[in-house]
């Protein structure tokens, strides 16, 4: 008893649906695995059950297995060892391998891979670290290259220079082609967390540890790369990064089947899709760190008690649980009063630098004013004594990436500065660029999942926030220093007094960060330390359950 006009409209949303089965095969004969799967995505969402549908899609995942990523932010750098580059953590370690990756925390600091064997092993008096070369490894790097690469990192002439490095460096031999024993100035308790390097190769571009992918094509809103060697395993063949201004419409999309995993949710997002079927949403296994850092000679900010006065102006508390996360849980996000994680506690052995007797400055608007107008007192005395112009408060150009989360977090800020006279405007950003000395102060998340080493990665002589400020640097130089565990965790946190009284950054939260990954595909862990990090364990099922339940 079907009406005639739903007969009709049956009839011809399955004519539609035919007609991309049609192109689909078509395509898939003239191998474009890609754009036949994108006709079948359109087939289905049409009317999901035309005949063979699923066949179509499971012999596309057979022949040519695919992933397609939904991005918020674009991967213009890959470095999967970044500090504050989102995407290009996420995609580097498609096509880079670092010496030695962050595995996961750990009770003594965290657990470290080497890429060319087993763990490296340390003396007893901590002062030798021993690596061996797995010879079945496929790498064209021997022991002689490998010690010549580090000697390089610590020759201050070397374009490859790295100051932390040659500070505790002192030699290295190459006993064999396959071993290496590296000599310490003195005793240092993580000397391979600060050997995440990509290593050159004059004749490869992607170094001499390369990953699974290389990039085939980036038409700016599209990055495919796409398998190195051919696989039987089921790995998938393509990982295809959509870029989405919209967080809106990457949701959609996910949820259409047009792409299978979504790599950052805003926190609205991750509660709407975690009721969804056919996706599941989870959570990184480390958090990020969200603070601002100054990187420009803007006058005012170069003075501590303006840039405390920006903390005081700041209503943090209200903004995270409100405009942000939308959420009172600690364990979606937290106000921090240093750069490094507070985990989940005390206990946690994440937070073994965090210093809980700081506690995060709290909103104060009437002490933001009073600060700035000591700034200003302060700056015109200068001058006068200097027998300058007094600098007048230039408006503040806050960089910002391209994500959501952040734009929101600074239009946010910038509201709340004007209540106190303190102008300022957000300017987009890729994060390769924020440190150029364009914006004012750059907004960035950072992933210091390793304080005792990061800290210098953050502030030390190479640093991305790199500080000028004495009892910085001697703070930086006590901890490298340090001996046994003990001493680490009490320079860190004396460190962390430190950076909440001079302030080279402007610490703001901690943040979990959520993925949602359709049913579709399978391997990907619950807690990755980054999206990609088990690309190889990856498969593929049929795609249709979830728009044929809608």
């Amino acid at each position: 008893n079907t009406l005639p006009v739903v007969e009709n409209w049956n009839r011809r949303l399955n004519q539609m649906a035919l007609s991309k089965k049609d192109e689909a095969e078509s395509l898939m004969r003239q191998g474009d695995f890609r754009g036949a799967r994108a006709a079948l995505m359109e087939m289905v969402s049409i009317y999901p059950d035309v005949e063979d549908a699923k066949e179509l899609i499971e012999d596309i995942n057979r022949q040519h297995p695919m992933v397609r990523v939904g991005v918020m932010q674009r991967s213009q750098d890959l470095d999967p060892t970044s500090l504050i580059d989102w995407p290009a953590r996420r995609s580097g370690g498609l096509v880079y391998q670092s010496l030695f990756r962050f595995l996961e925390t750990g009770g003594e600091g965290g657990r470290y891979g080497f890429a060319l064997g087993p763990p490296a092993r340390m003396s007893d008096d901590r002062k030798q670290l021993v690596l061996s070369i797995d010879p079945a490894v496929q790498s064209s790097l021997t022991a002689f290259e490998l010690a010549q690469q580090l000697v390089q990192r610590a020759d201050p002439e070397d374009p490859l220079y790295d100051p932390n490095w040659a500070a505790i460096f002192e030699s290295v031999s190459a006993s064999t082609a396959n071993q290496l024993t590296v000599q310490l100035k003195r005793p240092n308790v993580l000397p391979h967390a600060l050997m995440q390097w990509i290593l050159p190769n004059s004749s490869d571009e992607t170094g001499y540890l390369p990953g699974d992918y290389v990039v085939e094509e980036d038409t700016g809103d599209e990055i495919v790369f796409k398998l190195r060697e051919p696989s039987q395993s089921g790995q998938p063949v393509e990982v295809i990064e959509v870029f989405y201004d919209s967080p809106r419409d990457a949701v959609n999309d996910l949820l259409q089947g047009k792409i299978d995993v979504l790599d950052q949710l805003y926190p609205a997002d991750a509660k709407r899709l975690a009721s969804q079927p056919g996706i599941r949403v989870g959570s990184y296994a480390l958090p990020t760190t969200h603070m601002l850092i100054p990187v420009s000679d803007h006058a005012y900010l170069a003075s501590t008690k303006f840039r405390r006065a920006l903390l005081y102006a700041t209503n943090r508390e209200a903004m995270l649980a409100g405009e942000l996360l939308n959420s009172q849980n600690l364990s979606d996000g937290r106000l921090v009063s240093g750069p490094f994680p507070l985990g989940d506690g005390e206990t946690d052995p994440l937070a073994y630098a965090y210093n809980l007797r700081v506690p995060p400055v709290a909103y104060n608007p009437q002490l933001a004013r009073l600060l700035l107008v000591m700034t200003t007192q302060e700056l015109r005395e200068m001058a006068v004594r200097q027998r300058k112009e007094p600098p007048s408060l230039e408006k503040l150009i806050i960089g910002c990436p391209d994500f959501e989360f952040a734009r929101v977090a600074v239009q946010a800020m910038i509201q709340q500065w004007q209540n106190i006279g303190i102008e300022a405007e957000m300017r987009i950003q890729p994060v390769s660029q924020l440190l150029n000395g364009e914006c004012d102060l750059a907004y960035v998340n950072a992933a210091m999942w390793e304080p005792a080493t990061d800290i210098q990665r953050l502030l030390g002589g190479n640093g991305v926030a790199r500080s000028d400020d004495p009892f910085i640097i001697q703070g930086l130089e006590r901890l490298r220093g340090c001996k046994n565990w003990r001493e680490v965790r009490d320079a860190m946190q004396d460190l962390h007094q430190l950076i909440d009284y001079h302030l080279p950054v402007l610490p703001l939260w901690q943040v979990t960060d959520r993925f949602a990954v359709a049913a579709a595909v399978e391997g990907l862990e619950d807690k990755p330390v980054s999206l990609y990090q088990n690309i190889n364990g990856w498969r593929l099922t049929l795609g249709t359950s979830r728009t044929a339940s809608r």
